[in-house]
């Protein structure tokens, strides 16, 4: 194969992952996952780990040059290795799931962002199902900056137009599941 044909693959292959989201995604194996950037758009990179404490508790710490660190427990709660990116607007992501055991399933992805002088949760994205009744599963994606999303609820046939009394909390005062807008837990 020329060389030219072999940069033409790997430049697809590298825009099919790009696409997935496959770069730019640190995956938690066993231990910490780290991402750095410049995550603030100060010009410096910060430093962010997630960890996950053997009970399914996920905690976040954001390191920023002359910013205090940040943490945050309980921010999320999975049993399966939780996982960060980096959208391409600098905001991270923060992807959880519970798949395994029970009845009850789901993925969720909070995306965190620097506003107003803080790390936030500005967005919760979260898709549920019953591993049993396909009428059980819920959808919903809200951005809790202006407090609109679409969200479907269990035996609803499709998203509907929703607004939401929750507004971007600081991470240090998320916890899964309290903060989560309720129509985004299934119920």
């Amino acid at each position: 194969m020329g060389r030219r044909r072999l940069n033409a693959v790997w430049r697809s292959l590298a825009g099919m992952f790009i696409g997935l989201g496959w770069i730019g995604t640190a995956w938690a194996g066993d231990g910490p996952v780290m991402l750095g950037g410049d995550l603030d758009g100060d010009g410096r990179p910060e430093q962010v780990t997630v960890t996950e404490d053997g009970a399914s508790q996920v905690s976040l710490t954001i390191i920023s040059p002359g910013k205090p660190t940040v943490t945050a427990r309980n921010i999320a709660w999975s049993l399966e290795p939780p996982s960060l990116a980096q959208a391409p607007n600098g905001s991270l992501r923060l992807m959880t799931s519970h798949m395994g055991i029970g009845r009850a399933a789901h993925e969720q992805v909070l995306t965190i962002a620097w506003r107003r002088g803080a790390w936030r949760v500005v967005g919760v994205t979260r898709n549920n199902w019953d591993k049993i009744d396909p009428d059980g599963a819920s959808t919903c994606d809200i951005n809790l900056l202006t407090g609109r999303g679409m969200a479907m609820r269990p035996g609803e046939p499709a998203a509907r137009p929703v607004r939401v009394p929750q507004r971007a909390s600081a991470v240090t005062e998320w916890q899964s599941p309290r903060n989560i807008p309720r129509m985004c837990l299934g119920e």
